[in-house]
């Protein structure tokens, strides 16, 4: 769904551009709820560091992905960009996936699903 979104980027028409940032944006807040969620899955004792690396990592990669993009944007402009964004998107796919087969496998056994959101 999020590369979908991102491929109407490419489209020289700003329906199609306002439209493919909605669904890629859209599909990255899911993702974080995801990883959120998956993260208290995996730790199962050591919840409350699994939480802090979470955290330190998103916000690493936050400040990395403000400043990143702009070689991205320089050398190759917006094509560019959505190459990277792809290309980060699918690592992290990959990484969900097996984190979850992981976990349905039963490799760790999970602890009770505590729900960040409230």
């Amino acid at each position: 769904m999020g590369l979908g979104g991102l491929l109407l980027t490419l489209i020289h028409w700003l329906p199609a551009v306002i439209a493919g940032l909605a669904v890629f944006s859209s599909g990255v807040f899911v993702s974080q709820s995801s990883a959120t969620v998956l993260t208290g899955q995996i730790a199962d004792r050591a919840r409350s560091s699994a939480a802090g690396l979470y955290v330190t990592f998103y916000y690493v990669g936050g400040s990395v992905g403000t400043t990143l993009p702009a070689w991205f944007w320089l050398n190759g402009g917006w094509p560019a960009c959505v190459g990277l964004f792809a290309a980060t998107s699918l690592v992290t796919l990959t990484l969900g996936l097996a984190g979850g087969k992981s976990v349905a496998a039963g490799d760790k056994i999970p602890g009770e699903i505590v729900d960040t959101a409230i």
